[in-house]
Order: structure tokens, then C-alpha cells, then sequence
């Protein structure tokens, strides 16, 4: 991994002198810039605003607003005008651009932003529960604290101190870190803990349509905007090499007709964690919009390598890179050997109807690597259905998100690789797990960009069956989990650099890690203060 850092850095320097410096868009810091671009696209102002691939680019965000800028006529003198006016004043006005500012000279931003959280969490983590004694996961659950970015909150007393900080390499490069410390005191009997880690650090740069970055970095695929089957802000940011296109593009020739098009391929480490040190995590993803209200995508990414991992030529691997996860989908085996490494892929479909107030129905389809045949299109595969309508009521200040969710038991799990589709104990798709199905409720209430809070029902069910493979039986019938969840949380930007987060949740469980009579009331409180010292006047 660090002789690939070091030859990827050489090839940034390499294009230095026509490289431009841009940062992602944290999908986790600003969640209403993306809730932004939702509305303005339901309100017609946005034509080619792509979905399965997040974060964007800085560059790809203005691009975005511009675009709703240029359009705003098509709204004149209707009643949204003033809301669609008023947020793409906000949008911009809260990530200013800063390309006329950059310097040839090395500049540093000492704070971005600085947070200070408690979050007090009374819900037991668990194990996902094994189900067929050949294939295992290493994970664990707590859905009250899912989507989270990875952080590793405690039952009890979390106490966490965040900022970000940024340093500009003249006009072509641009590194960004968000350092975390977290302080947990458990009063159940365990010790209290101190980890110190990073959201993302990476260096990027921008050189025509291709963004190179180096480090780490959330990857968030799926309609869903916490993510989807196979990456999500579940678990933390990979560390990675990432290649990306900035703004769609149209293929050459007969191609052009596949629409345009978002390609991303990473290659990542995962060195902690898992059962083999140094294992390996790559992939990619190709997403197309052959009409401004459809588009689809596929992904193929795998687990493999590692000490004492199953062998495999170099042209072997690269060959299950590329194409290892299609054999699977359609019965022919693979290149290699089938335990040489983990592979998951998806198929997603979006359609959005400007009619019904710029609706979204999608549909995430996934299958895992064991490729027993007849059986994986229900026990292998893991589906995410939903259906988005960002302005349910006409000045698109109330939004519904309605989903649901299915997994067979073998999704996430491996024979070889028995730590699962995880990063540091946490599944890095869907946080449901395998064996579950769930349905999901989510209100949005968002007057201003100032002003904004959410309301959430969940009901999850998680079995426990025992099966037995490669010729599928359930061997014993175990007893099911259950959970209800209900959740709000606000956030309020009482002045342009202060920001306060609350968030309150509840959760029963019924028969909690599968055990008869063990129901559980789980209950999570969080407040969060956040400065930003560049818009402190």
C-alpha cells in the first residue's frame, strides 16, 4: 500500500502545473448542501444532478448551482421562485468558492470548524449472529448509533472533541483532515476509554475531469443518502487511492448513447481488523443518466490479499477485479479460486417523476460471491427499495423518504475472509446486516439552511435460523429479533459561525440477541456544538 501512495503522489506531482486544488464535500459535515441540491432538482432547476456517487467535488457542486442559477427562469413568478432563490443564495453563501482566493503559495487554515459532543447511549452492541458454520462475518450491531461515520461510541457517557483543518498547496493541491478524540466512560462494569482517530484525511487534486486523491475518505454509492448495499457512512472512511471523474461525461462513439456517465475506481487497505493483516479492498463504480429522470449504475468491489490469505497470480487478481463479481451473476464460475477473495456487486435504478413534485422510486439490488445458483437470487442477494418525494409539500420545505430493506443470510459473510464485508467491526454496506428486513420512515422539515429537523420510525426484524451450504437447507429454526425505533433530532445555525445539533432516539427490543423473554428499552440523547471561525465576524 505505501509503495502504490508513493507512485500515486508522483503522479499528482507529475500533472502539478495544470492541476487545480478542490475538497469533496463531506456527506457527513453538510448534509444540507446535498438536501439542497434534492429541491432544486425537484423543482426543475437542475437537468443532470447524479445521485449513486457521493461525495462531490467542490467543483461539481458549483457547476450544480450555476446550472440552477442559469435555469431559474423556468420558475418565474411561480411560488417557489423565492424558496429556489433563497436556497441557492444560502447554498453558495455557506460554501463560498474559494478558486479566486487560492493562492500560488502554500496556505493553511488552522480551523475549519470545531465540535464538541455528548452522546449518551444506553443499547448494547452485539455480534451478528452466525448462521451456516462455513461462512462468518465479524460484526458488530447497534442500530441507535448506525450511520455514524465509524465513530466508536460506548454504552454510557461518550464525550467527543472534532475539528477540520485544511492546507493548500499552492493552486494544486488541497489536503484536508478532521481529527477525532473520543473520551467513553461506561459505569456497566467496563473500563473508560480514550481513541484518538480521523474522519477523513487525504490530499486531492483536479486535473481536467479527473480527481485524484490519496488518503482517507467516506465512499457513499446508493440512492439513499447515508448509502447503500456496499458502501455507506456505516463504517469509517477507507483509506485509499480514489480516481473519479469530477463532472459527468459522455463516452466516444456508439457509447454516447449510454447517457453520461460517473466512474470511480479506489484501490484501499484494510489493516486493522480483519482476519488476514494487510488484506486489501477495491472496486468500482459505473453510473449512467441516459435520460435527466433515469439513471442506473453497477458496482463490483472485493475483499482479497493479505498474510496468509489464499494465493493468486498478480493477472489472476487483476482479472477478478474487473470482472470477478459478473461470473457470479451469471452462473459461470469465477478466474480464480473461488475463496481467493470476497466479491459483492449491485445494480441500482433511479427514476424521478417531475409530475409528482420530482419523485424518486429506486431500487438497489445486490448479490454476494457464493454463487449457489438457484438459491442467490434470495439467500445471496440484498435489496434496497425506496421511494424519495423531496417536496411533499409544493415550496419543497417538507421532505418523505420512505424505504425497505432485504437480506438473505448470506450477504457480508465469507468462508475464507470470515471478517466479513467490515471496517474495524463494522459493516462498511447496509447496517440492517444479513438475515433482516426492515422498513423505514423519514420526515425533513428544512425551512432555511439555518433551521432544520428530522423525524424517523423504524421497524427491523433480524433472524437467527441456522443453514446449512453449498446445498441450502435450514437446519434449525431459531428465534427472530425485532426493533422499533423512533428518532428527531434539529439543527439549529442560531448565527453563521454557531451551530447546535440535538437528537433524541428510542428503540425497543423484542427478544434482544435472539434470546426468549429478553426485551430491552434502548434510549440515545446527543447534543453537538459546532464553531466555524471563518464566518465569525
Amino acid at each position: 500500500m505505501k509503495r502504490l501512495s508513493f507512485l500515486f503522489l508522483l503522479a499528482l506531482l507529475l500533472v502539478a502545473s495544470t492541476a487545480s486544488a478542490r475538497l469533496n464535500v463531506s456527506v457527513t459535515q453538510n448534509p444540507a448542501i446535498y438536501q439542497i441540491l434534492d429541491t432544486l432538482t425537484a423543482f426543475g432547476l437542475i437537468d443532470d444532478y447524479m445521485l449513486g456517487q457521493r461525495p462531490l467535488s467542490e467543483t461539481e457542486i458549483f457547476r450544480l448551482l450555476n446550472e440552477a442559477k442559469t435555469n431559474l427562469p423556468r420558475v418565474k413568478g411561480q411560488k417557489i421562485e423565492p424558496r429556489a432563490m433563497l436556497l441557492l443564495a444560502q447554498c453558495e453563501h455557506f460554501l463560498p468558492d474559494k478558486k479566486e482566493t487560492i493562492a500560488d503559495t502554500l496556505r493553511i487554515t488552522p480551523l475549519q470548524h470545531f465540535s464538541l459532543q455528548y452522546l449518551f447511549l444506553d443499547s448494547p452492541y452485539r455480534f451478528v449472529t452466525p448462521t451456516v458454520s462455513s461462512a462468518k462475518i465479524d460484526a458488530l450491531i447497534n442500530p441507535l448509533v448506525a450511520y455514524e461515520g465509524g465513530r466508536p461510541y460506548k454504552d454510557e457517557h461518550n464525550f467527543m472533541f472534532e475539528s477540520e483543518h485544511a492546507i493548500h498547496l499552492g493552486s494544486h493541491f488541497d489536503i484536508s483532515g478532521q481529527p477525532q478524540f473520543l473520551f467513553a466512560k461506561q459505569n456497566n462494569g467496563a473500563e473508560d476509554t480514550m481513541q484518538w482517530s480521523f474522519d477523513h484525511l487525504y490530499l486531492r487534486s483536479e486535473f481536467k475531469n479527473i480527481g485524484m486523491q490519496d488518503g482517507r475518505d467516506q465512499l457513499v454509492w446508493g440512492f439513499d443518502p447515508e448509502g447503500g448495499n456496499i458502501f455507506s457512512i456505516n463504517g469509517r472512511g477507507l483509506d485509499m487511492l480514489k480516481i473519479s471523474n469530477i463532472t459527468p461525461f459522455h463516452l466516444p462513439w456508439i457509447l454516447k448513447y449510454l447517457g453520461k456517465m460517473n466512474a470511480t475506481f479506489f484501490f484501499g487497505d484494510l489493516t486493522h481488523g480483519t482476519v488476514f493483516p494487510y488484506t486489501y479492498i477495491t472496486g468500482y463504480k459505473l453510473s449512467f443518466l441516459p435520460h435527466k429522470n433515469f439513471e442506473w449504475g453497477f458496482t463490483t468491489a472485493l475483499v482479497s490479499g493479505g498474510y496468509g490469505s489464499p494465493q493468486a497470480s498478480v493477472g489472476a487478481r487483476f482479472v477478478d477485479t474487473i470482472g470477478g463479481y459478473i461470473p457470479n451473476l451469471i452462473g459461470l464460475g469465477n478466474p480464480i479460486d473461488a475463496f481467493a477473495s470476497n466479491r459483492i456487486g449491485a445494480f441500482e435504478f433511479a427514476l424521478r417523476i417531475p409530475k409528482w413534485r420530482g419523485t424518486q422510486i429506486y431500487w438497489e439490488f445486490s448479490l454476494d460471491d457464493a454463487n449457489f445458483n438457484q438459491y442467490k437470487f434470495v439467500y445471496e442477494s440484498l435489496n434496497h427499495a425506496g421511494i424519495f418525494i423531496p417536496r411533499l409539500t409544493s415550496d419543497g420545505r417538507n421532505q418523505l423518504r420512505l424505504e425497505y430493506k432485504n437480506a438473505g443470510f448470506l450477504p457480508y459473510r465469507h468462508e475464507q475472509f470470515i471478517s466479513g464485508w467490515t471496517n474495524n467491526k463494522l459493516l462498511l454496506g447496509d447496517a440492517l446486516g444479513p438475515d433482516a428486513q426492515g422498513v423505514y420512515v423519514r420526515y425533513d422539515f428544512a425551512p432555511t439552511y439555518y433551521w432544520q429537523h428530522q423525524l424517523g420510525f423504524v421497524w427491523e426484524e433480524r433472524d437467527s435460523d441456522l443453514y446449512s451450504i453449498p446445498i441450502i437447507h435450514k437446519t434449525v429454526e431459531n428465534p427472530a429479533e425485532t426493533r422499533f425505533r423512533w428518532w428527531a433530532g434539529c439543527r439549529w445555525r442560531s448565527t453563521e459561525a454557531f451551530e447546535i445539533a440535538l437528537r433524541a432516539g428510542y428503540e425497543r427490543v423484542q427478544q434482544f440477541n435472539f434470546i426468549p423473554g429478553d426485551d430491552r428499552n434502548n434510549f440515545l440523547t446527543d447534543i453537538k456544538l459546532t464553531w466555524y471561525p471563518e464566518f465569525d465576524s
